[in-house]
């Protein structure tokens, strides 16, 4: 998600956001929570909250909004189901100079099951194409006939990035040396563990898009 580049979650959430939104018409959905695949305990169940980043933190695992994603298509399609999973290991230190470093491998993989009525497409294989040519960082396979199951999958390998840091309240703002500029994300310290989250603004409120969980070593 903020790992690094910005890396799977943040890219691929938006992506599919702006999908659905053409693809059914639809708006971008409520506050309600929600996470799909095996998620580690508490991911998606605190709120921004802040607190000591300083530290070398092991990463847990990680979920995704799935209900976020879905009440983007609900509206117009209530059958429609999305559930997402991501899966991480590595570490990330942020250091008392207000330098950070991460070396993580990443795996974001979101599934999809919808009828195809509820889209503009003639087949399941022209949905998975004009998605696939939206997601240029990751790989989409649908299959079915009425109705699709599609999932789209991306991955990165173990990769070390870094730069400098600001924490602020409940945001964390990320300058990697490599990058054009910042990046900006909420996070919660509680006791030794620490959830770093994408998130969107609605009504005035943080809405958590996805939340990396990692642990104090």
């Amino acid at each position: 998600m903020l790992l690094g580049r910005r890396t799977l979650a943040s890219s691929l959430l938006w992506a599919a956001l702006g999908f659905f939104a053409t693809s059914c018409s639809g708006g971008k959905g409520g506050p309600d929570g929600g996470d799909g695949g095996d998620a580690p305990a508490g991911c998606l169940q605190v709120q921004p909250c802040g607190g000591d980043l300083v530290g070398t933190w092991r990463f847990v695992d990680g979920c995704l909004n799935s209900a976020y994603l879905s009440s983007g298509v609900i509206p117009q399609c209530p059958t429609w189901k999305i559930d997402g999973n991501i899966d991480i290991t590595g570490t990330a230190t942020f250091g008392t100079e207000l330098s950070y470093s991460f070396d993580v491998a990443e795996t974001l993989t979101v599934s999809q099951n919808f009828p195809l009525s509820c889209t503009t497409f003639a087949s399941c294989a022209d949905f998975g194409a004009d998605l696939q040519s939206r997601e240029t960082d990751g790989t989409v396979t649908c299959t079915g006939t009425a109705t699709c199951d599609c999932v789209t999958t991306s991955s990165i390998p173990l990769t070390h990035s870094g730069g400098t840091y600001a924490a602020s309240d409940v945001h964390v703002t990320l300058t990697e040396s490599t990058a054009a500029s910042p990046t900006m994300d909420v996070y919660c310290v509680q006791g030794n563990m620490l959830h770093l989250m994408s998130f969107s603004m609605s009504n005035g409120q943080i809405i958590p898009l996805a939340d990396i969980v990692a642990q104090r070593q």
